[in-house]
């Protein structure tokens, strides 16, 4: 009996072509990591480190970790017309944060959309297709962003010819979803047959479900909303861990940061962007002028506060789940 669609995304084992990319991810990691200690003295990190303000790093976390509550609470809007409770979808998110820190490939978003579908009973295409349309709006938010600082701020030319590229690749991308959404209910009529004549498997074909959300008119302003809330937060966090190491560099610091590690954040990396962010980090810094030891710090405690945290959080979550039997069910299907 062949497996159904659901457990053949479950079970499909890492091709070549992931292994290629969890080796070119790994490369470029120590390309990253190596590069961004560069003219670093370890020394003169730890004292910067020692004389960071517990408290400030503390609330770059706690809005860290607010940011996947909100991230949560948008995503369940985009599950529409299914339902979920926000406290169930904060869990699987921060275990998907889990699976980014500590496993190869940035499989989180996959597992994500599985532990949806096993706790939940919403389809497990649909849920893979909800991640899709989620990704898509945080990119074109970032494509918005970079263009409004490449117009408006000194940009270093190395970010602003990487960020022109990723905001024109963002915005046909969001452009091409809403399209899809626009025409999806057209393809019960004659020319959509065309379309079906592919012979997609039905339950593949619920992916392009999840893009029904976007033809409904009122979920365009709490989207809007909340997607304007976590460039927010994400702007705080940096600007909080900024001030924790007392660096002085202009007001825009943490907007720029933000854009250039999301840019950073779609290369092929280790777990947890390990290298590719702290090199991100450390060369806007230094071209504002900041001594490369504080930069590196400066890298440390936002990588932390933004991957290890949510990673311990998902550690908690992971336990609690796997104690209800939810995420045993996962595995037992073999994801």
């Amino acid at each position: 009996m062949n497996p159904s669609p659901e457990q053949a995304i479950a079970t499909y084992p890492l091709s070549r072509l992931a292994w290629l990319r969890t080796l070119v991810g790994l490369a470029i990691s120590l390309a990253g990591l190596a590069l961004a200690l560069r003219g670093v003295h370890l020394e003169d990190v730890a004292v910067s480190l020692g004389s960071a303000s517990l408290w400030l790093v503390a609330l770059a976390a706690a809005s860290a970790l607010t940011t996947t509550v909100i991230s949560s609470l948008r995503w369940r809007l985009l599950l529409w017309p299914h339902s979920a409770t926000l406290r169930s979808l904060v869990a699987i998110f921060f275990v998907s944060q889990l699976c980014n820190a500590a496993l190869p490939g940035k499989l989180g978003a996959p597992l994500r959309a599985a532990l949806t579908s096993r706790l939940t009973g919403i389809p497990l295409p649909f849920a893979l297709g909800s991640v899709t349309v989620e990704r898509v709006l945080d990119s074109a938010l970032i494509a918005v962003l970079s263009a409004l600082l490449l117009m408006v701020l000194p940009v270093p030319p190395v970010i602003a010819g990487v960020g022109r590229d990723a905001a024109l690749i963002a915005v046909v991308a969001l452009l091409l979803i809403v399209l899809a959404a626009a025409v999806k209910p057209r393809l019960l009529t004659p020319p959509g047959r065309v379309i079906s004549g592919l012979h997609l498997p039905r339950q593949m074909v619920g992916i392009f479900d999840a893009l029904d959300v976007l033809r409904q008119r009122a979920t365009y302003a709490p989207l809007l909303s909340l997607s304007l809330l976590l460039w927010l937060l994400g702007m705080i966090t940096n600007d909080l861990v900024l001030r924790s190491l007392r660096l002085d560099v202009p007001w825009w610091t943490a907007v720029l940061l933000l854009v250039a590690l999301q840019l950073g954040g779609k290369l092929p990396s280790s777990p947890a962007n390990i290298g590719v962010f702290h090199y991100i980090a450390v060369l806007v810094l230094q071209e504002l002028g900041v001594e490369a030891s504080a930069a590196f710090s400066y890298a440390f405690v936002l990588h932390t506060v933004v991957f290890i945290v949510p990673a311990v959080v998902g550690a908690l979550c992971l336990w609690r789940l796997s104690a209800g039997g939810g995420l045993l069910g996962v595995i037992d299907h073999g994801f």
